[in-house]
């Protein structure tokens, strides 16, 4: 069954990610979410989709705002999940009798945290305040005044205020000031003021990478020349061409050897990688994550519309964040970063005919807030496929949290590098709260990045693993990539970026016999 899935972020009040509002369809005759076919919706999103494409892929190690109707709630679908992966966000549309108070307290009992929404003073939903540790206010439609006096009154002591549908600068301000903790809508989309400042000499490099590679031929000596003459760009693309991915013997030393190993296929998403967080360095991280996952899922669902022009959906769909991180008009930055005219045209809604690109971007924004309806019939009109769309995005934001982590590597060389090493580890494993715990853990196989455990209790994504056994020879510090359901129990994947003291026996070898 095909299914769709799309995230928009909640953020604390230091602007990070504190977890993703989970929409959803589950499947081409259900155009937009209803309340009929809601129920239907989650059940087969939780059971039949996100496990097969994997919590972590989606979330990326962040909890799950997911909506719960009454049948959903008294089926108690929460304990497919872990608590700490999973918010349980009640529907204004709840009926309250005692069997959802009943839920409710199961809910409380197992741990997971319920957020009310849209919640109204005098509404039936203040019956659930005593099970509930969030409370989401859509600050549009409520007073400021009214949402002054809620946030004021000691009655709401234990709660957690979210407010919904932030659209300014000037409204995440006025909330976080009002007494707010979480915050989700699109302020960190939008450019905080518009201005015509200038850039500083760390942008103007960045943008003037994104502006050779934005060509339709990228001049890889060109592009070398720019990356040699900024110390942190040499950096980062040195880093990455030695690093386990391409699994080189030799280190590569040279810029102008590197952009050679790359090609032009591989330059746009590095030089994406490298530039964007740079060029967003004063905004919320996620406007760089966005960025990146729009641009690799235009790119994904222009491939699949038959768009021939290489890079231009992906081109589109990372400058389309550019007047946000440059505080400036979009036009006028797309001007600065020399984006062709007729992609530019599609970008600023100039292009006045149905274009296939045009088309791809219009799809790619009514699938990430969730307008499914729009979706379907865009897709229809490009012939795509409904289900393709689906992975294409779920693959976008997997592969942006590996790119900006560095840790993508391809599976053929994994397998290749790492070595099955039997034995038991003591490890030392700390999570995001700071929680320790030590275990005894099976190891699977291992690299000189890396290694693969076998657990007995899950272990949160992004946590911190130290070991140090001498038998072994293995040391040093690692996070944890993934934590996978495996024969009662899970399989681990650890990633260090300092390395794990082993070496292979081959490069020994080798080593011996150069």
């Amino acid at each position: 069954m095909e299914t769709f899935v799309a995230r928009q972020p909640i953020f604390d009040r230091r602007r990070d990610v504190y977890g993703y509002e989970l929409l959803f369809r589950s499947g081409a005759d259900q155009t937009c979410f209803d309340a009929s076919d809601g129920t239907a919706a989650t059940r087969q999103v939780v059971s039949n989709t996100l496990f097969s494409l994997g919590l972590d892929r989606v979330l990326c190690g962040k909890r799950a705002f997911l909506n719960f109707d009454n049948t959903l709630l008294k089926e108690d679908l929460h304990r497919n999940f872990s608590r700490d992966d999973l918010v349980v966000e009640l529907l204004e549309t709840i009926s309250v009798d005692d069997e959802v108070i009943a839920a409710c307290s199961r809910l409380q009992q197992d741990g997971f945290a319920v957020a009310l929404d849209d919640f109204v003073v005098g509404s039936d939903a203040e019956v659930l305040l005593p099970f509930a540790k969030i409370i989401k206010v859509d600050v549009l439609s409520t007073p400021r005044g009214q949402q002054e006096a809620l946030l004021r009154s000691r009655a709401w002591g234990h709660l957690t205020f979210l407010a919904e549908k932030v659209e300014t600068h000037d409204d995440f301000e006025w909330t976080r000031h009002c007494g707010y903790d979480l915050f989700q809508g699109h302020f960190f989309e939008k450019p905080a003021t518009l201005t015509g400042k200038d850039l500083s000499s760390v942008k103007l490099a960045c943008l003037e990478l994104l502006r050779e590679v934005a060509a339709a031929e990228i001049d890889c000596k060109q592009t070398a020349t720019i990356i040699e003459r900024d110390v942190a760009l040499s950096y980062r693309l040195l880093s990455y061409v030695n690093s386990a991915l391409f699994g080189l013997r030799k280190r590569v030393d040279s810029i102008e050897h590197a952009v050679a190993l790359l090609g032009a296929s591989g330059l746009r998403p590095w030089a994406a990688v490298a530039a964007i967080p740079t060029l967003a360095a004063d905004k919320p991280a996620e406007l760089a994550v966005q960025a990146l996952v729009r641009a690799q899922f235009a790119d994904r669902v222009g491939k699949l519309a038959g768009v021939f022009e290489e890079g231009a959906a992906f081109l589109i769909g990372l400058f389309s964040h550019l007047d946000a991180m440059l505080n400036l008009p979009l036009g006028e930055a797309v001007s600065k970063a020399g984006m062709s005219p007729h992609l530019a045209a599609v970008l600023l809604d100039e292009d006045t005919g149905l274009t296939t690109l045009k088309e791809v971007y219009a799809l790619v924004r009514n699938y990430e807030l969730g307008q499914w309806s729009a979706v379907a019939e865009i897709a229809a009109r490009v012939n795509v496929n409904m289900d393709e769309i689906g992975r294409a995005y779920t693959e976008s934001t997997f592969w942006t949290a590996q790119a900006l982590h560095w840790t993508n590597r391809r599976k053929d060389h994994r397998s290749r590098r790492r070595q099955n090493l039997a034995g038991t580890l003591k490890v030392l494993c700390e999570d995001d709260n700071g929680r320790q715990q030590i275990f005894n853990a099976s190891l699977q196989n291992i690299s000189e990045t890396g290694m693969q455990l076998r657990v007995t209790e899950k272990i949160a994504p992004r946590s911190t693993i130290l070991c140090n056994d001498a038998k072994l020879k293995i040391a040093g510090r690692g996070v944890v990539r993934y934590c996978n359901p495996a024969q009662g129990r899970y399989l681990v994947g650890v990633d260090f970026s300092g390395g794990t003291g082993w070496r292979d026996p081959l490069d020994r070898r080798l080593q011996r016999a150069g």
